[in-house]
């Protein structure tokens, strides 16, 4: 009977905290964000030095990114970022956010690309 309520107690503990990190991704991925550097296959690169992504709460969005340039929806789904837009669909994983920071991961054309943003001061 322990066993099943210390299982019954951790399932609740999980389905919360990872409820909870979600909501905090949502929050804090409101804004804009700016490239400070950028790696294509695991080395730097500066071929999207201008790079930058606005996000909304009403789930807008817009980035300069040149395989889906312009406005687009999107949808948070835990570490994932749906971009949904007339240039098509692009998903990013979020490797790491914080207030100030920003880590997307995304893969073009089989080739891994990493972009470390840091959120603008308004």
């Amino acid at each position: 009977m322990n066993k099943t309520y210390f299982l019954l107690l951790l399932g609740v503990l999980c389905f919360t905290y990872c409820k909870n990190e979600q909501a905090n991704a949502a929050e804090q991925i409101v804004g804009q964000w700016s490239l400070q550097e950028a790696t294509r296959d695991g080395e730097p690169t500066s071929l999207l030095s201008e790079l930058y992504f606005h996000f909304t709460s009403d789930g807008q969005m817009e980035t300069n990114l040149p395989v889906a340039p312009g406005k687009a929806t999107y949808l948070l789904e835990g570490k994932k970022i749906m971009q949904k837009g007339e240039n098509g669909a692009v998903e990013y994983t979020i490797q790491s956010i914080s207030d100030s920071v920003l880590i997307l991961a995304i893969e073009l054309k089989d080739t891994p690309f990493r972009f470390l943003l840091k959120r603008n001061n308004q």
